[in-house]
């Protein structure tokens, strides 16, 4: 198991709207009664950037790409805009983003230059494997005839992947430092100063 049961995103998700002293973004598919005025998580549990079909190493095909979640964030915003646009009530528009909030909305980061931050195995993973042979993150399998275990490594913080699919809790904490800081936003404006508290509509 990694050292947090909660998929990488929402971790991510987690430290930026503690250290911002926000709610918790609400999932998009959870949409009954739910408050997403601070946004939506589209996140999902077991999808990955692979495109629909693609499969996962040991896992099969995955449930839910990337595409599927950039159609979810597109038709969240065409009915968001379409509400403010037929003039909802002010309890609906509360509870929903500004149409012009969405400009900002989608973020791709790239992890580079690792070693500089302490990643010294990019292209490894900390729970799992034993050699050259793949065994599953806190898993037993036979290798060569005897039974292996998918151990932990001693060192998580090094790795930037935790189980080859997930984030480790260091690569985790690094990235949602970097948006936190505004190391990615141009201008380079730290997120507590880009973000001003307005009053509902």
């Amino acid at each position: 198991m990694a050292p947090t049961s909660a998929p990488a995103a929402a971790v991510m998700a987690r430290r930026q709207a503690e250290k911002l002293g926000l709610p918790y973004l609400n999932a998009y598919l959870d949409s009954i009664g739910t408050n997403f005025r601070h946004g939506a998580n589209f996140a999902t549990g077991g999808s990955t950037i692979q495109p629909v079909g693609a499969k996962i190493y040991g896992m099969g095909f995955s449930p839910i790409s990337l595409d599927i979640q950039l159609l979810q964030f597109e038709q969240f915003k065409e009915r968001t805009i379409e509400l403010y646009k037929q003039g909802g009530s002010s309890y609906i528009k509360s509870s929903l983003p500004r149409p012009e909030d969405f400009s900002n909305a989608l973020y791709t980061l790239d992890i580079g230059q690792n070693d500089l931050h302490g990643f010294t195995n990019p292209l490894e993973f900390c729970c799992g494997g034993y050699g050259n042979d793949h065994v599953a993150c806190g898993k037993k399998a036979i290798v060569n005839g005897t039974e292996v275990f998918g151990a932990s490594c001693s060192n998580p913080s090094v790795y930037i992947s935790w189980d080859s699919i997930h984030y480790s809790h260091a690569a985790n904490k690094w990235v949602a430092n970097q948006i936190l800081n505004g190391n990615h936003s141009d201008p380079p404006v730290p997120i507590t100063k880009a973000c001003r508290k307005q009053s509902p509509l």
